[in-house]
């Protein structure tokens, strides 16, 4: 898991360009066919007895969209994801084409509130010709963060990545006789754009998600909702769109105790434009979500553990072969 890890989690994957992070998973995936659709998602079946499982890990990461470039080189850009102008103002951005720049804006009068339309991305270009061998209008670039494992911690941009990775490990390891489709699945921040193409096209029987979920045992947090790293992956009991599936959820716990694996509860009641999707594609089948417990700090910032992605992964490996679906 941790070698799986590593070479993922400095990979930028911004939304609807996620082909680098896709490729180097086909490379860790030790020869199982995959395939990619029309929407860039990695698709890898493994097919068996019962009910068809769907696991899913988003692959993509917050992102702006360059949509104008002036004479002078300047790339104006929007935001493809629910963002502060605060918060990426003087933030470094990389392009698909590799290319990097700061986010900068002009000066506003006094009392004025700063908009997406008064901020630029500084790619260093001499002007709009030169800008244009490094940017089109369309690409979206993903933000710059610095990312390393350290002591069993993932620090950095660690959202997307350690899911990626748990799939990973797990379509690696499993060898059961369960009917699963593993999906790597792409713009899922433009409102699960990806995962419900495939949840269309496979129409599965339950849904098992692995994703990030807040760690609240900082010293800011208050210790009635404490989720805590290294106290193992976090089970959402409730969702705030999607009602997740209790009897799933007690086989995986029951699994969890068999197994001398630690799990967490959880209640989700942040609003997700992905698990609305969800909803209203597949309203009545069951859903899961395997949280990896991840301190986050505003939108770039993030610590998660090594230990809590291999007891998912190991978690999970083990609850696939149970009876998930009654």
């Amino acid at each position: 898991m941790k070698d799986i890890i590593q070479k993922l989690v400095s990979i930028p994957s911004p939304s609807g360009f996620e082909e680098k992070l896709r490729e180097q998973v086909t490379k860790l995936l030790e020869g199982k066919i995959g395939e990619v659709d029309f929407m860039g998602n990695l698709v890898v079946k493994h097919p068996g007895k019962g009910p068809k499982i769907l696991v899913e890990a988003q692959m993509d990461e917050d992102s702006i969209i360059a949509n104008h470039i002036d004479k002078n080189g300047f790339i104006r850009f929007y935001p493809s994801t629910a963002m502060k102008e605060a918060d990426i103002l003087n933030r470094q951005v990389i392009f698909p084409s590799g290319g990097c720049g700061y986010i900068g804006a002009e000066e506003v009068a006094e009392g004025t509130v700063l908009g997406f339309d008064k901020m630029f991305v500084d790619v260093g270009a001499h002007d709009k010709k030169t800008a244009m061998k490094m940017v089109q209008i369309g690409d979206h670039a993903s933000f710059h963060t610095e990312s390393r494992l350290e002591g069993g911690r993932v620090i950095g941009a660690s959202n997307c990545k350690v899911p990626v990775a748990v799939l990973t490990w797990l379509a690696n390891e499993y060898d059961g006789d369960a009917n699963l489709v593993y999906a790597f699945t792409a713009q899922g921040r433009l409102g699960g754009r990806g995962a419900a193409a495939i949840i269309t096209r496979e129409n599965p029987d339950i849904i098992v998600t692995i994703d990030s979920t807040p760690a609240t045992d900082t010293p800011n947090c208050p210790d009635k909702t404490r989720i805590d790293l290294d106290a193992g992956p976090v089970l959402v009991v409730k969702g705030n769109i999607v009602p997740r599936d209790m009897n799933a959820v007690s086989i995986f716990e029951e699994v969890a105790e068999a197994s001398g694996i630690q799990t967490q509860r959880t209640v989700k009641d942040a609003y997700d434009m992905h698990d609305m999707r969800i909803a209203r594609l597949v309203a009545s089948v069951p859903i899961i979500t395997v949280g990896i417990p991840t301190r986050k700090f505003g939108m770039f910032g993030s610590v998660s553990s090594v230990p809590d992605a291999q007891a998912a992964g190991k978690l999970l490996s083990k609850a696939l072969r149970k009876k998930l679906v009654k």
